[in-house]
């Protein structure tokens, strides 16, 4: 239920934050006493006079520092309160004249700087590490990155020499464990330790992290481990296991060799020719194989036609 509750208070700052300009936040007063500053709104002791520094930002938040260390207080606006709709956690509202405020720490005094981003993000740093929160306090990422960049509408995030992926609302798309990341049109290639992998763009694995070549044509991923080759489809699952020397499509199936022998697989990885032959040759609509200095027909769907050796 605390879950649904914060999910719902996201959506309903979401939408005041597109109303800003309307909330009543200007009524907001920074004063000081005895040395310390808090916030007044319409006569009334919103945030207690506890803070070296108040500063208002974007119309919808502040920024506040204890010491040397930075936070966020929060404000969110309603004209109709209704009950139920935000976290208990942030305290009781305060009546205006019209509608109703809350103004709470949304983000403690833990951070050595709070610095703007980029649409709606602000980053934090603490120890020389960064992470990346919203103007309400929540944190997207944690503390505990080298460097943060937005690209593409994703975080790439890299600390210790690795790099990772996260996308807008902090999931994880790729952990922080590869040495290279490269997004294409459809999916993130990675490679760690010199072997290489596949994620699509909603994190799933692909392919796992374990080819020395991995190349993307004819609709499919052909994968290349020691000497050996495969073929994995665009979702991730094995069309031919990694056990050919070599893979070649011709058609709509591949020729595959093993060493000298050849043998024919389907677009659905089924064996057609077992990969015995020397030789396969496809004319008027049947394959012509050789072993051995005899020969043998199969038709297209691998059923003998005279007795192949």
């Amino acid at each position: 239920m605390k879950l649904i509750s914060t999910l719902i208070f996201l959506l309903c700052v979401t939408f005041a934050f597109a109303e800003c300009y309307d909330n009543h936040f200007d009524e907001c007063r920074i004063e000081r006493q005895n040395g310390k500053y808090g916030i007044v709104i319409d006569k009334q002791l919103a945030i207690p006079y506890e803070y070296d520094e108040i500063v208002p930002q974007h119309n919808c938040f502040f920024k506040v520092r204890k010491g040397r260390k930075y936070g966020i207080i929060s404000y969110f606006y309603e004209k109709h309160k209704r009950d139920g709709r935000l976290p208990k956690e942030i305290g009781r509202p305060i009546a205006l004249k019209k509608g109703y405020a809350w103004l709470y720490l949304s983000l403690a005094c833990e951070y050595d700087k709070i610095e703007e981003y980029e649409n709606q993000f602000l980053q934090i740093s603490r120890d020389d590490r960064k992470g990346i929160v919203n103007y309400y306090g929540t944190v997207i990422l944690p503390c505990r990155f080298e460097k943060i960049e937005l690209s593409n509408n994703y975080f790439w995030v890299s600390s210790e020499g690795l790099y990772g992926i996260y996308n807008r609302y902090g999931s994880t798309i790729i952990p922080c464990r590869y040495e290279q990341i490269e997004l294409t049109d459809r999916c993130f290639y990675v490679c760690r330790d010199r072997l290489k992998g596949v994620y699509n763009r909603y994190g799933s694995v692909i392919i796992p992290c374990q080819f020395s070549q991995i190349e993307c044509k004819d609709n499919a991923y052909y994968v290349t481990k020691g000497k050996y080759q495969g073929i994995y489809n665009l979702y991730g699952s094995v069309i031919i296991p990694t056990q050919y020397t070599s893979i070649y499509k011709e058609g709509g199936k591949y020729l595959v060799e093993n060493d000298s022998l050849k043998g024919i697989v389907n677009a659905y990885g089924s064996t057609v020719i077992p990969c015995k032959y020397n030789t396969i040759e496809y004319e008027d609509g049947v394959y012509y194989v050789s072993a051995g200095g005899k020969y043998g027909i199969y038709n297209t769907y691998g059923s003998p036609i005279n007795s192949p050796p």
